[in-house]
């Protein structure tokens, strides 16, 4: 939605200033205000509103944790990859 009003705030400002030399000055400003309240609000940041981010985190525990079970015990995993112990002897029965 941030993206959205971004370009079409800065298709607005092209349109209405483009007539003149001091237009273009007037755009390059509110290009410039547009970029600073993009970044402050976070228009251009990488977070994820959905579960996917939080999910490749939690399949990369578990991973991690496969790898380990023939290194470590379950205790030290679970500590180590921020599984629940269950979590880890349920890896270790299916491995």
């Amino acid at each position: 939605m941030g993206v959205f009003l971004f370009i079409i705030g800065g298709i607005l400002l092209a349109v209405i200033f483009s007539f003149t030399a001091e237009g273009v000055l007037i755009i390059v400003g509110a290009y410039a205000v547009l970029v600073i309240l993009a970044l402050l609000f976070g228009v251009f940041s990488k977070k994820s509103t959905d579960s996917s981010y939080e999910q490749g985190i939690e399949n990369s525990r578990k991973e991690i944790a496969i790898n380990l079970l023939d290194t470590l015990d379950d205790q030290s995993i679970a500590n180590k990859t921020k599984l629940s112990i269950e979590e880890v002897k349920a890896h270790r029965l299916n491995n």
